[in-house]
């Protein structure tokens, strides 16, 4: 299954040169954690919630000054748009992400995939295999204590 089916899109950008207000703004607006920099609609680095609180507020520096360019991580990890779950996990224990971008054929970001989204994914996953276990076993056993 690819990624693309469990990821969060559209996904959210925002410009290097914007400020991180700006991305405040838009993280609340859009109730993310994360957005995507892009220039020209080229993936540049990521910006969550967490690079703002240390390193804008935690440092006393102005919301309304600091350019997300100063406080993004550049050249971010990403995955490809076709790739499989497997993959995605890797990928983020490679870059210790809990998110990456989800990126198109030609490298343009499309969606953001986050830990999050893996797990809740494959728990719905096991919790439907152990009931399909579980429906086997009780027929089995029907069958089994069945007079005949």
């Amino acid at each position: 299954m690819p990624i693309t089916e469990i990821a969060n899109a559209p996904v959210v950008e925002v410009a290097p040169y914007a400020t991180a207000e700006d991305a405040v703004r838009l993280m609340a607006h859009h109730h993310v954690g994360a957005l995507v920099v892009t220039r020209e609609n080229e993936l540049v680095g990521m910006v969550t919630d967490r690079d703002i609180t240390t390193a804008v507020v935690a440092e006393g520096r102005s919301l309304a000054t600091t350019a997300v360019a100063e406080i993004m991580s550049p050249e971010p990890a990403f995955v490809r748009d076709h790739s499989g779950i497997m993959e995605v996990i890797q990928a983020m224990r490679r870059s210790k992400a809990r998110r990456l971008p989800v990126v198109d054929e030609h490298l343009h970001p499309i969606a953001i995939v986050a830990a999050d989204d893996l797990l809740l994914y494959l728990a719905k996953e096991i919790a439907y295999l152990g009931r399909a276990f579980s429906r086997g076993w009780e027929v089995e056993r029907a069958t089994k204590d069945a007079p005949g």
